[in-house]
Order: structure tokens, then C-alpha cells, then sequence
């Protein structure tokens, strides 16, 4: 019975996933309509719970199939589970066994803490247990997987990962709605909380680069320049935005 329920919990999250991306594809598509802009595809969904912050329940079952279907396919060997490159209910169930959580199939904030804990331990995780699947909880797995040093995982992920259509996703996924608000008033546009191609052009043009509403790898490392300079970001200037970027963009916002 323990099984049919959790394949049960497991379709449902499933069904969920897909019902939260048709809505972000369809909010995409129209805000391109009323934009009159070409934007990019975005890959994956950051859903939001009702208080504007991320639904890390949703956002953990889509976050380790970001990674490229080799690391997937490593992670899946290593947890004794299938290895086919598409990260399913059965392989969530593996590594959940494999890190000591409820094998439910939903890797959800427990789930994902459990996997920082051992990712710490293995001296691949330095971050916070906080039961948020990021970048650099995604590199300490890939490096644990493979065998392969943090460093090593940082170049091949930087190579594989899509940051262009990674990087799109990446302020309405960190931050959280009032400091969205925030940094749009600073921007001069309006402050509704949705950190659209509007948006994202305003900032452009603060930092001084190509205002196409794209916040690609230059981009962003020309807001990590601008956030280092004024104190507030410490980590690497390598175009892909993080918690850490995030935080820091966040800071700027109310300062």
C-alpha cells in the first residue's frame, strides 16, 4: 500500500509540474505579445506560492533535470537506479533512498536537505541547508556523481547548462516579490512584481550593455561586476545567477 501511495504522491507532483508550466508558457507567450519583443524559450518553470516567494516543491522536481543527460545519467548509476539520462519518480526514489529521506518519489524541501547534508559531508556543499536545489547544490551533486573535483563540475555545467535560458528565470526565482518591486521602482519601471522583458531592458541599460531583454551570461556578469563594486557580492564573476547574485541583487534593491 506504502508504494501505491507514494507512486500516487509522485503522478500527482508530475501533473502539477505540467499544469505549472503550460501557465508559465502561456504567460510568457502573452507577455511577448505585449511587448513586441523577441524573447527566448525558457526552459524548465519557476512557480511562486501565494506570498511571492519560490514554491520550492515545485521548483526541486524539474531542478536536477537542468543538468545534462551525461551527469544525469552518472547521478542515476551511482544511486543504483536506471540510467537513461530522464531524472523520473523512480530515480527520486533511489537517491531518497540513498540519502536516508522518505523514498516518496517528491524531492521537496526535506528531500533536498537531506542531500546537502550529504553533499556537505562529501566536502562538495558549502552552502546553507535550506531544501533549495540551486546551482551549487546541482554542482556538488554532478561532482559527487562523477567523481570529478567542484572546479572541473563548474566548467562542464557553465558548457551544458543553457544559461542563457537558465539566467531568464533567475530574479523572479531568487528574489522575492517585494524586493522585485523594489528594484523596479529603482529602475524607473513598473513595480508589479514580474521581472519581465520591461524589466529586464531597464536593468540593461543601468548596467550599460545590449538592452534586448535577455539577461544572458553578459549580462549578468556585468551585474555582478556592478554588485561587487558596491559591496555587496563576493562570489565569482562568471555570468551565471545564483542564490548568491540573487541576495545580492536583493540588497542593492532596498539599499
Amino acid at each position: 500500500m506504502a508504494s501505491t501511495s507514494a507512486d500516487a504522491m509522485a503522478d500527482y507532483w508530475a501533473k502539477r509540474i505540467a499544469e505549472e508550466q503550460a501557465k508559465q508558457a502561456a504567460k510568457t507567450q502573452e507577455s511577448e505579445k505585449s511587448s513586441n519583443t523577441t524573447n527566448t524559450t525558457i526552459s524548465g518553470t519557476t512557480t511562486k506560492a501565494a506570498d511571492g516567494t519560490v514554491d520550492w516543491n515545485v521548483e526541486n522536481q524539474v531542478a536536477i533535470s537542468r543538468l545534462d543527460a551525461a551527469t544525469i545519467k552518472a547521478i542515476q548509476t551511482k544511486i543504483g537506479a536506471t540510467a537513461d539520462g530522464n531524472f523520473g519518480p523512480a530515480s527520486k526514489k533511489a537517491l531518497q533512498t540513498k540519502v536516508g529521506a522518505t523514498a516518496d518519489g517528491i524531492i521537496g524541501p526535506k528531500t533536498a536537505q537531506a542531500i546537502q547534508k550529504m553533499l556537505q559531508e562529501e566536502n562538495l556543499y558549502a552552502g546553507a541547508i535550506d531544501g533549495k536545489i540551486g546551482y551549487n547544490t546541482l554542482r556538488g551533486l554532478a561532482a559527487w556523481a562523477t567523481g570529478q573535483s567542484l572546479e572541473s563540475i563548474t566548467n562542464t555545467m557553465a558548457e551544458t547548462v543553457d544559461w542563457v535560458k537558465e539566467n531568464q528565470l533567475a530574479i523572479n526565482k531568487n528574489l522575492d516579490k517585494d524586493s522585485i518591486k523594489a528594484l523596479q521602482t529603482k529602475l524607473g519601471v513598473t513595480a508589479d512584481g514580474d521581472f519581465g522583458p520591461a524589466s529586464k531592458k531597464a536593468l540593461q541599460k543601468l548596467l550599460g550593455v545590449k538592452e534586448d531583454g535577455i539577461v544572458g551570461p553578459a549580462t549578468v556578469k556585468a551585474l555582478q561586476e556592478k554588485l561587487k563594486a558596491e559591496g555587496l557580492y563576493t562570489g565569482a564573476v562568471d555570468g551565471l545567477f545564483g542564490k548568491g547574485t540573487g541576495a545580492a541583487l536583493a540588497a542593492y534593491a532596498k539599499k
